[in-house]
């Protein structure tokens, strides 16, 4: 019976200990989750341009990022975050990063404002914001401009000292990496960085062993053991062949990446050039 009451005490007073910890966890747990709600702390303005601004900020980890807001009855809500560029061209703002890509008629205060399926806390209607489920559905001058906004922020950290990033790609969300396996044999790996952000399991290292890669047009082309992978981060075209399609990687690969079977479902100027790429004849 002692031992139970002093068993019972020991719990309560484990509870009291660490509920305010859990309390605040769960808080910040929330705040993440909350549409709209800025991020970061040392927020400071880089562009004010009416009821819109383009904000620098520091993350948890030390990180500076950028990211794009909109004044709602005085409070700053966010339209796109990791913003990695934005420019200002006759009277309109236009933005694009990790989350999506915007454009802002700052006569008028209306905003066309694309936001992935993949963050849908920044898929808000709020006043003078129209939602659009692709950037193709911008006006032709809007979109086009939105297309030349290129690598100017990197929005992902560089990867830990382990690792040496040999090419970058997507303003920086696509790298070839050299890593050492434990077999203690280099290897180059394909990784994106966003799934690394957010934790996505397997899509992390789209291929474990690159053979060969080239770059023609913007667009990068990879063969390795796994398949090939073709990649068009202006246009926001990601193909990935996998050899073995029904692996572990095809159901973890993030929705913007398009899987195909074979290398005879790609146009034939892709084809042509990922047949061309060289084998290292690895066993």
């Amino acid at each position: 019976m002692i031992g139970r009451r002093y068993s019972g005490r020991l719990w309560r007073g484990f509870l009291l200990l660490w509920l305010p910890t859990l309390a605040l966890l769960g808080v910040l747990n929330l705040r993440q989750q909350l549409p709209g709600l800025p991020q970061g702390t040392r927020r400071q303005s880089v562009v004010q341009a009416g009821d819109y601004a383009v904000n620098r900020y520091t993350d948890s980890q030390g990180q500076e990022y950028l990211d794009l807001t909109v004044a709602v009855q005085g409070k700053p809500r966010v339209l796109i975050d990791r913003v990695y560029d934005y420019t200002m061209v006759q009277g309109k703002l236009y933005a694009r990063g990790v989350t999506g890509a915007a454009a802002a008629d700052l006569s008028t205060g209306d905003c066309r404002l694309y936001a992935s399926k993949q963050y849908p806390r920044y898929r808000q209607a709020w006043p003078g914001v129209t939602l659009v489920d692709s950037i193709q559905r911008f006006p032709l001058a809007d979109y086009r401009r939105i297309r030349a906004l290129g690598q100017r922020y990197q929005a992902f950290p560089d990867p830990s000292p382990g690792r040496q990033t040999l090419l970058t790609l997507g303003c920086g969300r696509f790298r070839i990496e050299q890593v050492e396996g434990a077999d203690g044999f280099r290897r180059l790996q394909l990784a994106d960085a966003q799934a690394r952000e957010l934790a996505r399991g397997y899509t992390v290292r789209i291929f474990h062993d690159i053979e060969s890669y080239q770059i023609e047009n913007e667009t990068l082309y990879i063969r390795a053991r796994e398949g090939y992978a073709c990649l068009r981060p202006q246009g926001d075209e990601f193909t990935v062949v996998y050899f073995d399609y029904g692996s572990k990687i095809y159901y973890s690969t993030l929705p913007d990446i398009h899987i195909e079977r074979s290398l005879e479902d790609l146009p034939p100027h892709d084809r042509l050039l990922l047949s061309r790429l060289p084998s290292a004849n690895r066993t």
